[in-house]
């Protein structure tokens, strides 16, 4: 590729995901339960310099992608991208998304590898194709995420009769929330590259830690091999024979400092012994790290500045799988969250030579 001055061009593509809505009957988030997506409209345009596809035929590429010609997804559920490297190595040749919890092995506590998911999130191929040598990226300036604010209020003041102790107005808080679990990703298959956007990203996410699966107000527990009940460690840990476990089973309950109840935030059990992360974490246990972009990633007009790039030639089909997905890790990824709405857009920018 010519490497001359280049500079952004107009929006060459648009992704718009318009009234996506979850039902609030399914329950906990951290079990198999799927939430419905009652509403996913999804379209994407380009502009004269791009073409876009869901196939590779020639006649196939179209500045415009209606929406029946894309794959839609008719449930939504949490899940995770933990075990990328796996995947990596098994030359998989698009990203393999897993649940984020499951079932453990009673004596060790270990848990089994979580399950490859394919449904409950949207995944599509698309080629790009452009009539000269180009570099493309995200716009951060025009790409949102963001709570459908009025959805959410309307939906809260139908469900106020699950929670009379809260107004729709705090039911609504919490439904606003969903969109910061929110992922989008980029699988470039030609070049086996692989890139998160979180746009609401706050902290690191981590692939592992305790959870209360079954929505009991405890985290999970297991009988070791000495019958000593302990807290069991889920997700993507990296030398599990160094996780530590405090040495005495707890006189009383350990409530949350916070009084809040979810699948990351439940009470340490009478009689167990509770998982003990930072002597874990310095006895060189590792929980593997969440490796997204945010907005500040993407700021400037050379490929350099920007955290994604796809490189492509003179009329080259290029595949790019786009997933969008509720990560399971995400603090966020709650039971109050259920049954929100939010909408979104994805908006390309050209960098390429003048």
């Amino acid at each position: 590729m010519n490497q001359r001055k280049l500079f952004i061009s107009l929006f060459t593509g648009v992704i718009a995901l318009a009234s996506i809505s979850f039902s609030f009957s399914l329950a906990w988030y951290a079990t198999s339960s799927r939430l419905n997506v009652d509403a996913l409209e999804i379209t994407v345009k380009g502009s004269p310099e791009i073409k876009i596809s869901t196939k590779t035929d020639a006649d196939s590429f179209v500045e415009r992608l209606e929406k029946d010609k894309l794959d839609q997804v008719g449930l939504f559920a949490p899940c995770s991208t933990m075990f990328e490297s796996r995947w990596h190595t098994q030359n998989a040749l698009a990203p393999e998304f897993y649940e984020y919890s499951g079932f453990f092995t009673p004596a060790s506590g270990e848990p089994y590898a979580p399950n490859k998911v394919s449904q409950g999130l949207y995944s599509q191929s698309l080629y790009l194709k452009a009539n000269d040598d180009v570099y493309a990226s995200i716009d951060p300036l025009t790409t949102f995420f963001d709570a459908n604010e009025e959805e959410n209020l309307r939906y809260a003041s139908l469900i106020q009769n699950q929670h009379p102790d809260m107004t729709p107005e705090e039911i609504a808080e919490n439904l606003n929330k969903l969109v910061n679990a929110l992922r989008v990703s980029f699988y470039v298959v030609e070049d086996g590259t692989y890139t998160i956007f979180d746009p609401h990203k706050n902290g690191i996410t981590y692939y592992g830690g305790i959870l209360d699966n079954d929505k009991d107000g405890y985290f999970d527990t297991y009988y070791d091999y000495d019958s000593v009940l302990k807290e069991v460690v889920y997700g993507e840990i990296h030398n599990r024979d160094a996780i530590v476990h405090k040495a005495d089973a707890l006189a009383d309950d350990e409530e949350p400092v916070d009084g809040v109840y979810n699948s990351f935030s439940a009470n340490h059990g009478k009689g167990v012994r509770p998982y003990d992360e930072a002597a874990s974490l310095a006895n060189g246990m590792e929980i593997a790290e969440e490796q997204s972009l945010t907005y500040a990633d993407f700021n400037g007009n050379r490929p350099e500045d920007n955290g994604w790039v796809v490189t492509l030639e003179r009329n080259v089909p290029k595949e790019v799988v786009v997933s969008i997905y509720l990560e399971g890790w995400d603090h966020n990824c709650i039971n109050s969250t259920m049954g929100a709405s939010f909408l979104a857009e994805i908006q390309f920018k050209i960098l390429r030579e003048v």
